[in-house]
């Protein structure tokens, strides 16, 4: 998980088991902080353990491109990125 800024992940382990964030920034070689835009918002996000994320790469291409976080993210982009990878995920379900 070298390039995880921008991603889309899933919580593997604590209270916020199998929901969706975005990575929006590096604590250190450990730690991240993750954010949804809705529970956890981009003002006071949470510090998460790497070893407790999963990366999400089951998806389109289109909606894997990380988030730039280098411009100013609102909690509304979070919620639409999360949004359209789990309206794909629900089609992608329907579908099999």
């Amino acid at each position: 998980m070298d390039n995880i800024l921008g991603c889309i992940v899933t919580a593997s382990a604590g209270r916020d088991k199998d929901r969706t964030f975005i990575v929006i920034k590096k604590a250190d070689d450990m730690h991240v902080f993750i954010a949804d835009g809705k529970y956890r918002r981009v003002e006071k996000p949470k510090k998460k353990k790497l070893k407790h994320l999963k990366q999400v790469v089951d998806a389109d291409f289109e909606i894997l491109t990380p988030l730039d976080v280098s411009v100013n993210l609102t909690n509304r982009m979070l919620r639409e990125k999360i949004g359209a990878y789990e309206n794909h995920m629900a089609e992608r379900d329907i579908k099999t």
